[in-house]
């Protein structure tokens, strides 16, 4: 039984399978030894006692399995994967909207961070003609991104770094995840992308919209070639995505989207759930830019998608 003071309810042989699953393999792709030792020790005994956060696990769990089972065709999310998404949804939003007592912080953080890969993952779509930025604009383009903004009001509200959490201990993975670009210039800026996003010697965060992203890929692309990329690394370029910058996104902005695309790319084989959205939205991307700008011979060397646009179905 899974229960707290709003709702409850019953774990059936399949949610019991989906949370041996847990502990035994999708912990172990969600994050490093102190990150499996957190949530296997702790949060999974506190999901017990706060639905939401048993649901969310099972949710990701589900799609965990989903994803391993794909290969090489994308499967459509299932009933148990939409089933626990949705109920853990509606009780977050319940407890959001109530008084948050201390004891809630650390499940609703929790509970956070896994619906932000939940929708990552969420992308049933194979064909990259049929993807952004190359399908004609709806307003579920980059849906993600909106809960990429929720979890940090959440991290925001709740401060999972406070004295007494159970997350102080990976305060130096969060530092690497959400870090932004300090100062000005371009010291340890790679060379194209200044040149691309016309930074300078004088810019900043507060000139520029791609100043955080520029930053953020020079240091993966230094960390990749001298081995020391990790994977809370790979999320700074999310952890603080400038809102002008996003702007940006959403109107298909060309070296915006050239550095999501570059981002996809360093992220794939570093987080399980950026890799199929990262495979087909990143063609998708080079794509539209290959046809927007084929006269423009840097952006076309910076690409990190070769030419031509395959389902993978």
């Amino acid at each position: 039984m899974c229960a707290d003071e709003n709702s409850s309810f019953e774990l059936d042989i399949g949610c019991l399978k989906l949370l041996d699953r847990f502990h035994r393999q999708t912990i172990h792709q969600l994050g490093n030894p102190k990150f499996i030792t957190i949530f296997g020790n702790h949060i999974a005994q506190l999901a017990f006692t706060n639905p939401f956060l048993m649901h969310v696990i099972l949710a990701i769990t589900a799609t965990h399995s989903r994803y391993l089972a794909q290969h090489p065709i994308p499967l459509p999310r299932t009933i148990p994967e939409l089933h626990h998404w949705v109920c853990c949804a509606a009780l977050f939003n319940q407890k959001l909207s109530q008084p948050i007592r201390p004891d809630d912080r650390d499940p609703l953080w929790a509970t956070a961070a896994f619906l932000g890969i939940i929708a990552m993952s969420s992308f049933d779509i194979s064909d990259p003609a049929k993807a952004f930025p190359l399908k004609e604009s709806e307003p579920s383009d980059l849906e993600w991104l909106m809960f990429a903004e929720g979890k940090m009001a959440v991290f925001d509200l709740v401060k999972p770094l406070r004295e007494g959490s159970v997350f102080v201990e990976m305060e130096q993975e969060y530092s690497q995840a959400m870090t932004p670009a300090s100062g000005s210039g371009i010291e340890g800026v790679v060379p194209e992308l200044a040149e691309i996003c016309e930074l300078t010697a004088s810019s900043s965060a507060a000139s520029s919209p791609y100043f955080h992203a520029v930053h953020s890929l020079s240091l993966l692309q230094t960390k990749a070639a001298q081995g020391a990329m990790t994977k809370a690394m790979t999320l700074n370029f999310l952890g603080k995505m400038d809102p002008e910058y996003k702007k940006l996104l959403h109107v298909k902005d060309d070296r915006a989207l050239l550095l999501l695309a570059m981002w996809y790319k360093m992220a794939m084989g570093h987080q399980w759930w950026v890799e199929h959205r990262a495979t087909v939205e990143g063609a998708a991307i080079c794509e539209y830019l290959r046809r927007r700008c084929g006269g423009d011979e840097l952006m076309l060397r910076l690409l990190p998608w070769p030419s031509g646009v395959q389902t993978l179905a």
